[in-house]
């Protein structure tokens, strides 16, 4: 078993590697991003492995943003951090092996961003909502992280999902494709475990490939835009 510490981190189980979120509503601030990207760096520096799944602890997979935080800071802090979060998306979305977000519980606003920057998506059927929750907080959506939604998400979905803050239920999420299983919390790490190995089982697959593959797929989200402001408070 990994050393727990910190916000995030990471343990090896055969060639399945499973980045934990400990840090409570797990909500993004820098210490989070500097802790999930150096998982990520462990992830890739382990060459025997072959499929990476996330998930939290207890009643949140992400609560999203540390708007407390954030709103305290200049405007400089608040550009670069919400820069970092667009590269964090980009990275998981190209990242070179295959990804699964196993979604323990809350995933609301960009924590519901980490979770559909994954490949495939498992769900808690019990417990938990995903929700773009900007409209009630008086922020819109722009740039990158628009861009990550109405590619995940069918456009038919698009009203409820990015502007009116539906809250998915497993049930509700899997209907609109957004995840791909659900089960109950006891099987969740092993239901998304099984799928990363279903999936493994069509063959060997390259990281150089994988990765190239993705971001051909992924062009118009990440070419000339990570920069890109992606959050507006009116």
């Amino acid at each position: 078993m990994a050393e727990r510490h910190g916000k995030v981190f990471v343990e090896f189980k055969d060639d399945i590697a499973i980045i934990r979120l400990i840090g409570g509503e797990n909500r993004l601030d820098p210490v989070f991003i500097s802790e999930f990207n150096n998982a990520l760096n462990q992830v890739e520096g382990n060459v025997r492995i072959n499929a990476l799944i996330t998930t939290g602890e207890g009643k949140f997979y992400s609560n999203g943003i540390n708007l407390r935080w954030l709103n305290a800071q200049p405007e400089k802090v608040k550009q670069e951090f919400v820069t970092s979060v667009n590269k964090l998306c980009v990275r998981l979305l190209t990242f070179p092996m295959p990804t699964l977000a196993a979604i323990n519980g809350h995933a609301f606003a960009a924590g519901m961003m980490i979770a559909l920057c994954h490949d495939y998506r498992v769900m808690r059927q019990d417990r938990g909502w995903m929700c773009m929750n900007e409209v009630f907080i008086r922020l819109t959506l722009q740039g990158p992280m628009l861009n990550i939604l109405k590619t995940k998400i069918a456009s038919k979905d698009h009203l409820n999902a990015i502007v009116f803050g539906h809250r998915y239920t497993a049930d509700d999420a899997k209907a609109i494709e957004v995840v791909h299983a659900i089960s109950d919390m006891s099987t969740l790490e092993s239901t998304a475990c099984s799928l990363a190995k279903k999936i493994l089982s069509r063959g060997d697959m390259d990281r150089a490939v994988v990765k190239r593959l993705k971001e051909n797929l992924y062009t118009d989200l990440i070419s000339n835009n990570v920069v890109t402001n992606s959050l507006a408070k009116l």
